[in-house]
């Protein structure tokens, strides 16, 4: 079967890029802001001088032998869902994460996200054929900070059984998404269905905060994206050689302090560089200098045979318009070539800050196209159609064959949204955009939406944990929101 290939790295080159990371981490070392961290660190060999910790090439080596080098992730009933790592090419698209405004492409305009947005996204994604893993898109802004991360998690186990990607905010936060987890799975350790990504401050640097992370979710052996995010010409070096070798010192890093913790704790190789545009000083998530630096990371943890994951398939523009469409599919074509496992960005605008409904909808469209793109196309006796072809003969036409019937449904990508019609049809819709084609999708969705209930006795035990830590937190309330 005939794919599309896209190959960046020669096996010098990956070979080169991780001597120099090792370089750094056994020279340079990685500031760790945890004195437990540090202690382990310590006590494995490190080199340590203050905050600054040295990491010898062996403990790096041995990090890369304990890891696993697969990892399958369950749905919210306990069934394999998907496994990424080791051989695995294909690639699960997620929408985006943590926006801090949802934005209106009708109106044109952005707000401050609530828990119902959350809830409309994970209704959305369950009707969304491409979008296979899920994630609440929005840091609600109807809760108190301290119930955030319940508030983002309890909508997502109540209303899907997708797994799941979502980050806490704080130490008390990840302690209280792997408590709900718990009622709604049991043994975390065993079928996990959340990923949680954990991002060092670039360059080189892990804060107590996601440190304590690492810590809690390796213990129970949850799947951690370390997810570096260096840009280019701020926090990592200008050149995009410069920046992968400090990726790729970062993401070891986070390998090694996991595997300390719990050895074969599960680890996904992940990263959302960026570029500081020299000219407004903003971070630029999707240039074609960043899908460089994301196509050469990948392949550098495909090489050392671990799941990996990138903040691809998105756009910095702020609108749902032309630049966005290009940059999304130039993400999404990239990680569905490389075969990013995880791929974070559908619905994603304006720097990683902003999510629409409407870009979620298309994005599902382009993800599609990517998928259908990468997928390549056979080459056998019936699709070489040699004997349709003799049986049409010259000057006839196949919309009658069963062939062509058949193959219809196997060989086309066929859009709800991007704009196929007929002149006569597409006048008679008042000459729709795909804006408009995209809202009556997502209300057609949400006017009759899919949801995966849970059952009736996990769903009272984890409704009565949220009333009690709401009550915790004086915020009875908030209880109703959710």
């Amino acid at each position: 079967m005939p794919k599309p290939k896209f190959s960046l790295l020669s096996v010098d080159d990956i070979k080169l890029i991780h001597e120099k990371a090792l370089y750094v981490l056994e020279n340079v070392g990685v500031l760790v802001d945890h004195e437990e961290v540090i202690e382990m660190l310590k006590n494995a060999e490190c080199t340590v001088n203050g905050k600054i910790v040295k990491i010898p090439r062996d403990l790096v080596e041995w990090s890369l032998k304990v890891v696993p080098k697969e990892i399958t992730i369950y749905d919210r009933d306990g069934k394999p869902y998907v496994t990424i790592g080791g051989r695995v090419d294909e690639s699960y698209f997620r929408p985006g994460s943590a926006a801090l405004y949802l934005y209106d492409p009708i109106k044109d305009e952005k707000r401050l996200p609530t828990t119902k947005d959350n809830v409309n996204v994970i209704l959305l994604v369950n009707s969304l054929n491409n979008i296979k893993l899920t994630c609440p898109s929005f840091v609600p802004r109807d809760v108190p900070n301290e119930l955030i991360e319940v508030a983002r998690e309890y909508v997502t186990l109540k209303y899907t059984n997708k797994p799941l990607e979502t980050s806490g905010f704080s130490e008390e936060g990840v302690r209280n998404i792997i408590r709900m987890l718990k009622i709604v799975v049991g043994d975390v350790s065993k079928k996990p269905m959340q990923v949680f990504p954990a991002c060092p401050s670039p360059p080189l640097k892990w804060s107590h905060l996601i440190a304590q992370n690492i810590i809690d979710l390796a213990k129970e052996k949850l799947p951690v994206t370390v997810l570096p995010m260096p840009q280019m010409g701020g926090t990592g070096p200008a050149t995009i050689a410069g920046s992968l070798v400090q990726h790729h010192a970062e993401a070891l890093s986070g390998i090694v302090i996991a595997q300390l913790v719990n050895r074969g704790a599960p680890i996904v190789y992940g990263g959302s560089p960026c570029l500081l545009e020299p000219l407004y000083g903003t971070a630029n998530i999707a240039t074609p200098e960043t899908m460089l630096l994301y196509t050469a990371y990948v392949e550098i943890a495909k090489y050392l045979g671990l799941p990996t994951e990138g903040y691809i398939g998105l756009s910095d523009s702020r609108r749902v318009d032309v630049q966005a469409g290009a940059e999304t599919l130039m993400g999404a074509i990239i990680a569905a070539l490389k075969g990013i496992n995880i791929c974070a960005g559908p619905g994603m605008l304006e720097f990683e800050s902003v999510v629409s409904l409407e870009k979620l909808v298309i994005d599902d469209e382009i993800v599609g196209l990517a998928y259908r793109l990468t997928r390549g196309f056979d080459i056998n006796d019936e699709t070489l159609a040699v004997d349709v072809i003799a049986s049409v003969k010259p000057g006839g036409n196949f919309l009658g064959q069963r062939h062509t019937v058949r193959w219809i449904r196997k060989e086309y990508f066929l859009t709800k949204i991007f704009d196929r019609m007929d002149e006569s049809r597409f006048i008679s819709r008042d000459k729709p955009t795909i804006i408009k084609l995209a809202r009556e999708r997502v209300e057609e969705i949400l006017k009759k939406p899919v949801i995966y209930e849970l059952p009736k006795d996990i769903e009272r035990d984890l409704e009565k944990w949220v009333q009690e830590i709401c009550r915790r937190y004086g915020a009875e309330k908030f209880i109703r929101v959710f």
